[in-house]
């Protein structure tokens, strides 16, 4: 833009349309934190997500319902996308999350086989306590594929547990993708049959149903 003062011309710079989405891709992406997820889910979109059925037209419907809702502030209960193995559930996770930062919300995104054996050698390194306040915190969670990882007590009680139930007291947005519906999740939680395992796996099971509606995520 010219502009003339005082008898002098100056140039004023004005950023162009592809600038300004690109300085708005950016601020969302900071809004992101991605946790062993591959750099594909920065530019995963609900523009994208391939509507060919009616399954995944309901899906995005509730995305964007969901998402609506509680940019107007109002309590919403995440989802549980569960289906059979390379049929989009982590595009559909990310996506959601970069959804959520466009409205201005921090996201946290993880891969949780990952992240279980980085909590266990967050221990020696002294950073356990803060990364699991960072995972209760978050505006929104994406847990992806829950159930793919090796058993653990430990990471059940200590780790998940807290993490679920201060989300859920909270009323923080939670989403979760796996291979497993919720009933055979419960098999992965368990390290035994004895009582007391039963109470400690079905208590995780309760929390992820109060967190999260399970969405059954199909190919066709």
């Amino acid at each position: 833009v010219v502009r003339y003062k005082d008898g002098k011309l100056s140039l004023a710079y004005r950023p162009c349309a592809y600038l300004r989405a690109e300085q708005s891709q950016k601020r969302d992406m900071n809004r992101v934190t991605a946790l062993h997820m591959p750099k594909m889910i920065y530019e995963a979109s609900l523009e994208d997500f391939h509507m060919n059925t009616k399954n995944r037209k309901d899906l995005y419907q509730k995305i964007i319902g969901l998402t609506n809702q509680y940019a107007k502030g109002e309590h919403i209960r995440g989802l549980y996308l569960h289906g059979r193995y390379q049929i989009g559930k982590t595009y559909a996770l990310a996506a959601i999350g970069n959804r959520f930062s466009e409205l201005g919300f921090n996201v946290v995104i993880a891969y949780y086989p990952d992240l279980v054996r980085e909590m266990k050698s967050a221990i020696g390194a002294g950073t356990l306590e803060s990364q699991i306040s960072r995972l209760k915190t978050a505006d929104v969670l994406l847990i992806d594929d829950i159930g793919g990882e090796a058993f653990s007590r430990w990471v059940r009680d200590e780790i998940l547990g807290p993490i679920l139930q201060y989300r859920l007291l909270d009323s923080r947005p939670t989403f979760f993708t796996s291979n497993l519906p919720l009933e055979e999740l419960v098999k992965y939680l368990l390290e035994s049959n004895q009582e007391a395992e039963m109470i400690k796996g079905y208590r995780i099971l309760e929390r992820i149903k109060r967190l999260s509606d399970p969405f059954n995520l199909k190919s066709s």
